[in-house]
């Protein structure tokens, strides 16, 4: 009898050129971190209208067939989900960029004016970095080795946002980007295998999957977790895996509520962006006390279909990003509890006024293995707060839409603004 801790799922990236083709290399299938999965075909057929004077049903046509499902996981730092959430932001292509080392390097603090910044006193450090960019800073006095987001640079200063820079003294810093995919135009295939641990003959094999949308829920409590949607051809039964050889599965620790670091919520405009609450141009740190938050992506897929064939016959379209979510906050308490300087009226403000702001979360493991989910631009479409009953919290309900933030820079190519960034990184305070 097959039992659920027999089953093994393992995927693949197919290549670009051959649609719905496993591939057969070593190493190319990784086995995944599920909790679960629901892949199954979808046949489709339809009855024959022809008329028998014995009333019978002449014929049964299979008219179509493609498979599909989701698979739901707990949030690690894991290649394959990185992997399957790049495909979900329709992105090949992920941003890499050196870590620069400034030996002279002298910490500012902010104003109510403008943000922290970081100034080299010789040679062009910053040449490479972008606006929008997070990265880690090392080195230099410890009250200042956080993550940051880069509101402008020039080669030799760079403006931050997300923490609180401390005025320092002359002193070597190491500045690390985070390794970061975006919003992107490029639809990716995978190819997906399920086998029978306890009968190795038996696999199921689906090629020329798609990842068609991607939730993510950070609960009150509990681990936070994730499901990917996927379509594509009908599935295959198979006496044997594709791939000579497979990649374990991640072994890192899944992250729960209580590993969220940091939220933050403001102004679009990076280059006009304040350095405190209460100013015309705020980025706000934890400015609320969270209760929880969830994330939804689609690049609105298409299956492509032909005559002459039964099922998708091609990669899938690819259609706009969709980016919503939710969260749920206290009513006028920030992250410490106490009585904000910042209420949530300033959501339920934005929300009435038809005001743009950015959200960002940022999660990490005990070893510091951390990603930040960051959205430089949404609408509240809807921000409400309720009486709900004696002896009860009011609770902020909100609800928002991702969309271009033409400010903030995106290194795909042919891709002006971005709509989602995910970064990721190892040594993350």
């Amino acid at each position: 009898m097959t039992v659920t801790s027999g089953i093994t799922l393992r995927v693949a990236t197919e290549n670009a050129a051959t649609y719905g083709t496993a591939p057969t290399g070593s190493g190319d299938y990784t086995e995944v971190r599920m909790t679960s999965e629901d892949l199954s075909p979808n046949l489709e057929y339809t009855e024959s209208s022809a008329i028998r004077s014995d009333g019978q049903i002449t014929e049964m046509i299979r008219t179509d067939a493609q498979g599909g499902g989701s698979i739901a996981g707990e949030l690690c730092y894991d290649s394959v989900f990185d992997t399957l959430s790049q495909a979900s932001v329709a992105s090949d292509t992920t941003t890499t960029v050196s870590a620069a080392v400034v030996s002279d390097c002298t910490p500012s603090a902010p104003t109510a004016d403008i943000p922290g910044f970081f100034t080299a006193g010789s040679g062009s450090p910053f040449s490479s970095f972008t606006t929008g960019m997070w990265i880690v800073v090392s080195g230099g006095d410890a009250a200042n080795r956080k993550v940051f987001k880069i509101t402008k640079k020039t080669n030799t200063v760079i403006h931050v946002i997300g923490n609180t820079v401390t005025v320092g003294s002359e002193k070597s810093h190491t500045f690390t980007p985070l390794t970061a995919y975006h919003n992107g135009k490029t639809v990716q295939s995978f190819t997906l295998e399920r086998q029978d641990a306890d009968d190795t003959n038996e696999v199921e094999r689906y090629t020329g999957m798609s990842v068609n949308s991607l939730e993510l829920t950070v609960p009150t409590t509990g681990i936070i977790t994730y499901s990917f949607g996927v379509e594509g051809k009908k599935p295959t039964s198979e006496s044997s895996t594709a791939g000579s050889s497979h990649n374990d599965a991640a072994t890192t620790s899944p992250m729960a509520a209580a590993d969220v670091v940091q939220f933050w919520e403001g102004d679009t405009d990076l280059t006009d962006v304040s350095a405190a609450a209460g100013t015309s141009h705020p980025w706000a740190e934890n400015p609320f006390q969270l209760l929880d938050f969830s994330l939804s992506i689609t690049p609105n897929l298409r299956q492509r279909k032909t005559i002459g064939s039964i099922g998708p016959s091609a990669k899938a379209g690819r259609g706009d990003i969709g980016v919503t979510g939710s969260f749920r906050c206290y009513y006028n308490a920030d992250a410490d509890g106490s009585t904000a300087t910042r209420t949530n009226k300033t959501l339920i403000d934005k929300a009435l006024n038809d005001t743009a702001t950015s959200l960002a979360i940022y999660v990490k493991d005990a070893d510091g293995n951390g990603y930040i989910f960051d959205l430089p631009k949404v609408q509240l479409t809807s921000a409400t707060h309720t009486t709900p009953g004696k002896s009860e919290d009011v609770i902020v309900e909100v609800e928002f839409q991702a969309y271009r933030n033409e400010l903030d820079y995106n290194p795909v190519t042919d891709v002006t603004g971005t709509t989602i960034r995910i970064a990721k990184g190892t040594s993350l305070t």
